[in-house]
This record gives structure tokens, C-alpha cells and sequence, in this order.
């Protein structure tokens, strides 16, 4: 198990030989009592909810190096309060003051802090600064080894319209943000060594008069300056303004009827957006939209897929209404014809002109219907018209022998 290098060094208590060395370390004993029950109210009354360290006043700031490696940043002066960082041999600290063998410093660097989210306003035009909407508004000592919401220590407390500075991370309802003003934690002095204060390097001043130097004038090629990339927040800024136009995009194109609707150059900025490493809240709110813009181009899709279906629909119903005109126009073709067919002799009724049946064959040469000579007809010679495409003037009447229909007709035409 590794032991906390922020331990104060214990000192052994020595006793005396002689008569009063009984005495003495009854005494000592009594103190060693008093003083455990006073160690263990003060743990007890370290692990409430919110911790507030007291400042310590009057104490000189001055520079402290480190003398040891792994030593606990906490965010109080004890070990009873939580870690915060490290520090290793050869950093340097700012000292505010000490208290009970612990040095109080300025944040180091790679420290944060947490404040909670419903408190803080943002301006899109610097999205890297927040504004307090409430006043009183905690902030607590940051740390990679506690939650938010165990983040117990109060550093500051800050009024309406105070600015902090976000880190682009936010976490559990709460933003983590650079320390603000006056913000302290705590390293055990002894691994620390104050350093002996520099020496000022004077300040010249430009001698007056005639010897003032002018300044030299150089041409203007020669002092253009390269420009200089874009800040995180200046990036951070113009990704901002760069997705809420997007969004403006996004509403537009989603009014437009499905068939126009095209994501395609919104989807390559929403990439590029997210390819530039965004603070985690526009890179969720990006990848949110992309996820959308999939679900608008499904619907696209089987939009499309349902115009196909109907295009198909309309189509087939065409093709049945021209089916349909066709028949009825060869329905109307038949006139006053009770049948249309090829006429043919039965084989089942024969010849006898007193029982004389006849064939009617469709097109594919099968049997349509039967038909029976009745009236003028009765006794004519139906010879001649056999083999040759008919047309019977009758009545169609149910023929149960045959289970189909029988056609008495009263007169013969040739159609073809």
C-alpha cells in the first residue's frame, strides 16, 4: 500500500528516569486522551457535506519549491480533506500562509475548480467565459479523484455578473472552470522550501534631450508580422457561431418538401465541426443533429420508395383501365351478338336435324358453349359455316347437361 507523502512527521515523547517519571507519564497519558477525543470531534466535524476552510490572515505571500515527489495537493488543511492534484521535485508554488504545518498556496497549475450549471449564463459571441445569474453562488475545489457532487470544499463565493472562466467540461450539473480569485488549496509544508526573493533588475530609462534615440523606420514588408493562429477560445467562438448557422440551415432545409430535402453539405460541415476537437457541449449537440439528419434521410428514403410504389400503382391501375376500355369496346363490338366464336358440329348431339347442337370454340380452339338453331334458323344448313368465325343472334340460357351455357340463336353471320 503506498503511504501519503503529506503526513506530518511524527515526534516521539521522551520520559525521564527518576522518581517523577511515573508521574510524568500518567500526565502524559491524560494529555495523550485529551488530545485523541479532540483529533477524532475535529474528523468528525471535517466530513460534514460542505467543508470551508478559514483563510489565513496577515501571512506574507512568497515563492516555495517543492522537495519531494507525489506530494498531495488537498483541498484543506489536513488529510482528512480530499486530493486535488500533485506536485513533483523542482515546482514551484506561491505561498499565502501557513496554518498547523500546512502552507496555503495559489492554485497550481492544472488545477480547476466546480460550479453548478443552473447559475451560469453563456454568450455564444465568447463561449469560453460565464456569467453568475444568482448571487452567493459556491464554488468548490475541483478534483480528478472525486465527483462533483463529493466536491465538498468551498473556495470562494461569487456575486451576480461575476465572470469565470469554463474549461469545457461539464459533468453531473456542474461546470469545471479555471480557479477563480482568491481561490486557495493546501500542501504540507514540510516538502516545501521557501526560495530567496530575486533581485529587481532596474528599469532604464531614455535619456532626454538632444541624445534621445528616434525610433528607426523600416519598411512595411519588413515589419509585417505572420499572423498568429486562432486562441481555443477564439476557435471555440467561431465553431459556435459556425453550428447555431447550421441549425438555421437545418430548419430551412427541413420546411422544404421531402422529394428536395438535401443533407449532404450540412452533414460535411457537421464533420468538420467535430474534426476541430469542439468543447464536449457542441460536440454532443453535433453529433445529436447528425444522428437526426440520419433519421430525416430514412424518411427521405422510404418516401421515396412509397412515390416509387404509387408511381408503380398508377401504372398498373392505367393498364387495367385501358384492359377494360378494350373489353368493353369488345363487348360493344358484339352488338346484338349473343356469341362470337368459331362454329363447329357436336360430336355429342351429331347431325339429327331434330336434336341439332353446335360448338362455339374461343380463341384457343376449347369449347365456349353450346348452340341450338330455334326459329328461322331451325333447319337451315349450317354446314357452310362451319370452321368460320360467327356471330349468333339469340339468347344465352343455362344448359345444366353441358354445366355451362347454351346459345338458342335465330340467325348466322360471318365476321371474318
Amino acid at each position: 500500500m503506498r503511504a501519503r507523502v503529506d503526513m506530518p512527521g511524527n515526534k516521539r515523547i521522551g520520559s525521564n528516569r527518576g522518581g517523577s517519571g511515573l508521574a510524568r507519564a500518567q500526565a502524559l497519558n491524560c494529555v495523550f486522551v485529551c488530545l485523541s477525543v479532540a483529533l477524532l470531534a475535529s474528523s468528525a466535524w471535517a466530513q460534514t457535506p460542505e467543508k470551508t476552510v478559514q483563510p489565513v490572515v496577515g501571512s506574507p505571500h512568497y515563492t516555495a519549491a517543492v522537495i519531494a515527489d507525489k506530494v498531495n495537493v488537498r483541498s484543506g488543511p489536513g488529510t482528512n480533506y480530499y486530493e486535488c492534484g500533485r506536485l513533483n521535485s523542482g515546482d514551484t508554488v506561491e505561498v499565502k500562509g501557513t496554518q498547523a504545518g500546512w502552507s496555503r498556496i495559489v492554485p497550481p497549475p492544472g488545477s480547476f475548480s466546480w460550479i453548478s450549471m443552473k447559475y451560469i449564463s453563456i454568450n455564444a459571441d465568447e463561449p469560453s467565459i460565464g456569467i453568475l445569474t444568482g448571487d452567493g453562488i459556491v464554488v468548490y475545489a475541483g478534483s480528478d479523484y472525486e465527483e462533483p457532487m463529493h466536491s465538498t470544499t468551498k473556495q470562494v463565493t461569487l456575486k451576480r455578473g461575476a465572470k469565470v472562466t469554463l474549461l469545457n467540461e461539464e459533468k453531473d450539473g456542474y461546470f469545471k472552470i479555471v480557479p477563480p480569485k482568491g481561490s486557495d488549496l493546501w500542501v504540507s509544508s514540510q516538502y516545501l522550501k521557501r526560495e530567496a526573493p530575486k533581485p529587481q533588475t532596474p528599469v532604464s530609462t531614455p535619456p532626454s534631450g538632444k541624445d534621445t534615440v528616434e525610433p528607426v523606420q523600416t519598411d512595411t514588408e519588413e515589419t509585417t508580422e505572420t499572423p498568429k493562429p486562432p486562441t481555443p477560445d477564439t476557435l471555440e467562438a467561431e465553431l459556435l457561431k459556425q453550428y447555431n448557422k447550421l441549425v438555421e440551415d437545418i430548419k430551412t432545409e427541413k420546411a422544404k418538401p421531402l422529394a428536395q430535402q438535401d443533407y449532404t453539405a450540412i452533414k460535411k460541415t457537421l464533420a468538420e465541426i467535430s474534426a476541430k476537437q469542439p468543447s464536449a457541449r457542441i460536440a454532443r449537440a453535433a453529433a445529436a443533429w447528425t444522428q437526426n439528419i440520419g433519421l430525416f434521410e430514412f424518411g427521405i428514403g422510404v418516401a421515396k420508395q412509397l412515390a416509387q410504389q404509387d408511381q408503380q400503382l398508377a401504372l398498373a391501375n392505367t393498364k387495367i383501365q385501358t384492359a377494360k376500355s378494350q373489353k368493353l369496346a369488345g363487348l360493344k363490338k358484339l352488338g346484338r351478338y349473343a356469341v362470337i366464336g368459331t362454329l363447329k358440329p357436336s360430336s355429342v348431339y351429331g347431325t339429327n336435324a331434330t336434336v341439332a347442337r353446335y360448338r362455339i370454340l374461343d380463341e384457343k380452339g376449347k369449347t365456349r358453349c353450346y348452340v341450338k338453331p330455334v326459329g328461322a334458323a331451325v333447319g337451315a344448313d349450317m354446314k357452310p359455316f362451319f370452321g368460320k368465325k360467327v356471330g349468333l343472334i339469340g339468347a344465352i340460357k343455362a344448359h345444366p347437361a353441358a354445366a355451362g351455357a347454351l346459345v338458342e340463336f335465330t340467325a348466322v353471320k360471318t365476321l371474318d
